[in-house]
């Protein structure tokens, strides 16, 4: 049962993901993330695809690997939580949800801005193959 829920998470954030990638509000990189921790624990076929083969699969790499996420994807990021607490405030009037979602919305960026944007030069240009060939 743990198995099949984790395909279903992994199946619905891959299709967010996918959708991000074309959808300027809607983030594909913490869906991509997501799809590929949930189906390294229950489909290592995806898994490996989304790893090795699939388009995303440089970035997911760059990130488990060296944590590093692309100046384009923290100013998306910073650009849709700055818009979302902005619409937020406009129709919410309770000063504790605004409070608690600016401080969460906060430690987010903080988070984000602090990760390392660019990875060496030689891992950059190291071809998915052969990073596979490296791993086994």
């Amino acid at each position: 049962m743990k198995n099949l829920i984790l395909k279903v998470i992994g199946g619905i954030s891959l299709m967010l993901g996918v959708l991000g990638a074309f959808l300027p509000l809607l983030p594909s990189t913490c869906f991509i993330l997501l799809a590929t921790w949930a189906f390294s624990k229950s489909s290592p076929r995806f898994h490996d695809w989304l790893y090795y083969d699939s388009p995303f699969s440089i970035s997911i790499q760059n990130w488990q690997q060296h944590r590093t996420v692309p100046n384009k994807v923290k100013m998306i990021a910073t650009l849709s939580l700055v818009s979302s607490f902005a619409l937020t405030a406009m129709f919410v009037s309770n000063v504790v949800v605004l409070m608690s979602l600016g401080l969460a919305m906060v430690t987010l960026l903080a988070y984000l801005l602090t990760r390392s944007s660019e990875v060496d030069e030689q891992l950059k240009n190291l071809h998915s193959y052969e990073l596979r060939r490296l791993v086994n």
